[in-house]
C-alpha cells in the first residue's frame, strides 16, 4: 500500500511526458513526487525530482515555487513513516 502513491504519481509524470503539459504543471508534479520520495525514505530518487522540478521553475520564473523546492531540498532527512499524518505532521513542523 505505501508504494501506490508513488506509483500513481509516476504515471502521471510519464503521461505528462507524453503530453504538451504546461512546464509549470509538470514542475508542480516532479516537487510533489519529490516529496513523496523523499517521505518514503528514497533521498537519492527525491533529489533527482526536486533538482528537475527547480530547474523547470527557473526556466518559467515561478520565484515562490522556486522557494519552496529549495526550502525542501535543504530539509534534513527524516525516517520514513507509514502514516498520511504523520507526514503531514511532519510537513507543517518543518515549515
Amino acid at each position: 500500500m505505501a508504494g501506490r502513491p508513488a506509483s500513481h504519481r509516476a504515471q502521471g509524470l510519464a503521461s505528462l511526458y507524453q503530453a504538451d503539459a504546461p512546464l509549470l504543471h509538470t514542475a508542480l508534479l516532479e516537487h510533489d513526487y519529490g516529496l513523496v520520495l523523499r517521505h518514503s525514505g528514497h533521498m537519492a530518487a527525491a533529489d533527482k525530482w526536486l533538482n528537475e522540478a527547480r530547474q523547470r521553475l527557473r526556466r518559467v520564473q515561478a520565484r515562490p515555487f522556486l522557494e519552496r523546492c529549495a526550502q525542501d531540498l535543504s530539509l534534513p532527512v527524516l525516517p520514513a513513516t507509514t502514516t498520511r499524518e504523520a507526514v503531514v505532521v511532519r510537513e507543517l513542523s518543518a515549515r
